[in-house]
């Protein structure tokens, strides 16, 4: 698979500390996403508190009215 002229042209001009970390960034994310859609990644589970967190609403102070336009 050949990359187009655009892409292959940036990445060759990268320096080669660069290229070395597209490369491993790159093959990173293709194994995690190639673990997830093989479902072999653990579940994310976010638990709800054991009790609620008590929120108090504060009401804001009233707001002045603009000035009147004074006419020319």
């Amino acid at each position: 698979m050949r990359l187009p002229p655009s892409v292959a042209g940036y990445f060759v001009k990268l320096p080669p500390g660069q290229r070395l970390a597209w490369l491993l960034g790159a093959s990173a994310l293709l194994h995690v996403l190639a673990f997830q859609l093989a479902g072999l990644l653990p579940e994310r589970r976010v638990r709800a508190p054991e009790r609620p967190i008590p929120v108090t609403l504060v009401p804001a102070p009233p707001r002045e009215a603009p000035p009147a336009a004074v006419p020319d």
